[in-house]
């Protein structure tokens, strides 16, 4: 086995194991030997950094992995790496605040506990603090996975760069994730509890303002929504790719991971309205927002395992280091513009629908016959100059590889067909 593709292993094992041994709601009895759960109970102070640890570790990594691809190996920083860097200040703002909110109460408690509670000063106190805090956390956690989103979409818009009909649906999810972000932000400020203060209130008269339960539920939609559309986005290019099988069993994780994160984001808020009383879902809120980092960074640090293991593009096409991301070998007919009937459609004819073809694979959509000839003369009518205009239109399309007429060298289709043949990459 190859030096990078034990590496690849072992930290596609760790990706794995760190989710099932930290996200499982299971504690472990030395004595007994045996798992049991751990029930719907606050986490401990414990609890807190174990998870902390298992998961922003390699978030942190992952991120420091990144920053040194692009400052070392290509030398030059995007507008999403200058997000990337305000979102990681967030994160951090997030895994801290998580763990200093596990030492104070908030305004939420049993009614039966209310007596007791306002009888004392310095609980009351503790509790309008902790109250405060969780709006700070809820603001962090809004920031940073929304953030990450944001980095993902720029990284996939550069993917699409050449695919017209791609980019008119990325430019709608764009709307979309910033109209989700609007909303959540509108609705948590001037909505769901008013006046504002009473966020913090003791004792609160809008229930909403303590249980966050409205607010959950708008923000769950929007961003189990906007995950989704960024995971679909690419999978059409994915599926239909020419990627070697090592190079899709990395896609395969990044997209598990991505999976994870919308389980996460699922889990964290099953958690709040099954046990609202608790802080469980913020086990979930560590999870989600660590995995999230990790996806939006791991994507941006193939040119630095090139460097280091003298590895081929992505598309293994070339060994030379480029600083945009190289798009695998799939060109879409343009009357497909919407990547989620791509993908239904891939889906239900088993990847035989002829319609989408590779860049190496297909053949021209306009045939042999559709080509004008002209009269004997060579004189084109009109008609035959329309059917030109179309054809020129379409076999010089921009394509990331090669076109299909190449200047001064006749039709490229020869050697394409010669290629396949051949199996050459």
């Amino acid at each position: 086995m190859e030096p990078f593709d034990r590496f690849i292993t072992v930290i596609l094992l760790f990706l794995t194991l760190v989710p099932l041994a930290s996200g499982l709601p299971l504690s472990l009895h030395h004595d007994a030997h045996h798992l049991v759960s751990r029930g719907l109970v606050n986490p401990t102070n414990a609890e807190l950094i174990h998870n902390t640890i298992a998961f922003g570790i390699p978030a942190l990594v992952a991120f420091a992995l990144r920053i040194i691809n692009r400052g070392l190996v290509l030398k030059k920083l995007h507008a999403e790496d200058y997000l990337m860097i305000g979102t990681m200040f967030f994160y951090i703002a997030l895994m801290v605040l998580i763990n200093v909110s596990a030492n104070f109460g908030t305004n939420l408690y049993p009614p039966e506990q209310e007596d007791s509670i306002l009888a004392d000063p310095s609980d009351v106190k503790n509790r309008i603090l902790g109250s405060k805090i969780v709006i700070a956390l809820e603001q962090c956690m809004i920031a940073s996975t929304w953030g990450v989103k944001l980095c993902i979409w720029t990284f996939e818009m550069r993917l699409f760069r050449q695919l017209p009909q791609y980019e008119r649906a990325m430019w709608f999810l764009f709307v979309y994730i910033w109209v989700g972000f609007a909303f959540i932000e509108i609705f948590y400020y001037g909505v769901f509890c008013r006046p504002f203060n009473q966020y913090w209130a003791m004792p609160v008269e809008n229930l909403q303002c303590a249980t966050y339960h409205n607010y959950s539920i708008l923000q769950m939609v929007f961003n189990i929504s906007s995950d989704f559309g960024l995971i679909i986005a690419p999978l059409p290019m994915v599926l239909k790719s020419q990627l070697p099988r090592r190079r899709k069993i990395v896609l395969f994780f990044i997209f598990s991971m991505a999976l994870f994160t919308i389980l996460a984001a699922i889990l964290n808020k099953v958690y709040n309205f099954e046990s609202p009383m608790t802080t469980v879902y913020q086990l979930w809120y560590i999870r989600e927002a660590s995995v999230a980092v990790c996806v939006g960074n791991l994507i941006c640090t193939w040119q630095l395992f090139q460097r280091i293991f003298r590895l081929r593009t992505f598309n293994n096409k070339s060994a030379e280091i480029h600083d945009d991301p190289a798009m695998p070998r799939f060109v879409p007919h343009i009357r497909y513009s919407n990547p989620v009937r791509v993908a239904w459609t891939y889906l239900t004819t088993g990847g035989t629908d002829t319609r989408y073809q590779s860049a190496t694979g297909g053949d021209s959509s306009l045939t042999t016959a559709e080509i004008p000839v002209g009269d004997e003369k060579g004189n084109l009518g009109e008609k035959d100059k329309k059917k030109e205009n179309v054809h020129e239109r379409h076999v010089t399309s921009t394509s990331y590889m090669m076109t299909l007429n190449r200047d001064g060298e006749g039709d490229a289709r020869p050697a394409l067909a010669f290629r396949d043949e051949h199996k050459i990459e």
